[in-house]
Formats: structure tokens, sequence, C-alpha cells
């Protein structure tokens, strides 16, 4: 499986690929002059996603799991450093959300211990919050950012392998309830939206 992301000028294209052995890697495409680079080779992992900066062209994010516990690596364009901002565990991180007016906030989810982390300080350190239910799989997970004193609301969507499920947190993720079946949690257990 591929997943493509372009940086915010859209000159550039991320490619996250999986090699002929079962290894992670991604591809950096420039549009304008039509090079292929490796953008990040981990030689491990299984699986990889790409996650452009909301508002830094600088700056993409590649997340999925890497080998050991290295799953989220924050990757700077102009410089062709990885810096590794992973959470401290083994398991894939299924969905990461940067906050647009703050990059040191992050939340990521991780499907293989159900749990949402977020970090205050640029991934240097990761909280456990209990928001995620008991999701088997993970859609996606959408932050909508709040101003400053006021709790952020998450989103996420999956499955319990038998229902579509919907996650929501009114506050920052400390807590959560479930939307299950029906028509509105299959149709944004389906939908793509980023808002970070």
């Amino acid at each position: 499986m591929s997943v493509m992301s372009s940086e915010i000028s859209q000159t550039i294209l991320f490619i996250a690929l999986e090699t002929a052995t079962g290894n992670q890697l991604v591809k950096k495409f420039d549009i304008g002059t039509g090079a292929v680079s490796d953008a990040y080779t981990p030689g491990a992992g299984t699986s990889c996603n790409v996650l452009q900066h909301p508002t830094n062209e600088d700056v993409v994010y590649f997340y999925g799991q890497f080998g050991g516990n290295v799953n989220i690596i924050k990757h700077t364009i102009s410089t062709v450093n990885n810096a590794d901002i992973s959470v401290n565990i083994s398991n894939t991180i299924n969905g990461l959300t940067v906050n647009p007016s703050n990059d040191l906030e992050m939340y990521c989810y991780s499907d293989g211990n159900t749990t949402i982390y977020f970090t205050d300080d640029g991934g240097a350190t990761w909280t456990v919050l209990n928001a995620s239910g008991s999701l088997t799989t993970v859609a996606g997970l959408v932050t909508l950012w709040s101003a400053a004193g006021l709790a952020n609301r998450l989103f996420a969507s999956g499955d319990d392998t038998a229902n579509a499920i919907i996650n929501y947190s009114p506050n920052g993720g400390l807590s959560g309830v479930k939307v299950r079946d029906g028509a509105l949690a299959s149709l944004i257990s389906k939908m793509v939206y980023t808002d970070g």
C-alpha cells in the first residue's frame, strides 16, 4: 500500500512504499525537476503514512511502525533531517494530528493498544489519554483545535470488527463517548478530513 502527500506549495510529493522485503520506504519526488530520492529508509517496519505540516511547507511527518519503538519521524525537507519524535511503544501509530497554531502540540492514535497520546513539547514526551474506546482499526483521527484555555475536541473513527464506531472526546482526550452503527457512524468512518 502506498500513501502520498505533497508539501504546501505542491512542488514536492512524498510517497510511502513497501519494499520487496516488506520494509518501509518514503520517496521524495520533486515535481519541477523530476528528481526522485529517498526521504526516509528505516530498513524495517510494517506500515507508513505521510502527513504534511499544516502551516510549515518545510516539514512533513512520517508515522506508522518503522521497527522497534520508532513510529513518528519529523522530516525537515530543506536539511533532509529525520528527527525521531516517537511515542515510546512498539505499536503502530495509525493517526496523527498537528496543531496549526502551535506545532509542539500533537495527538496520535495507536491501534495496537487502542490508546490516544498527546504531546505539547513536539514529541519529546507523550502523555497517555483515555478516549480511544475499543477500536480495533482506525480510519481517521481528527482534532478540532481550540483557543488557549479551552479543551480540544477529538474524533477517532474505525471499527471493533463488528460495528463502525466513532469515538468523540469533548475534553482533549481525557474521556470519550462512542457512536455505534447507524448511517452517521458508517458515513463518518469513511470520511477523510484534516484540520491539523
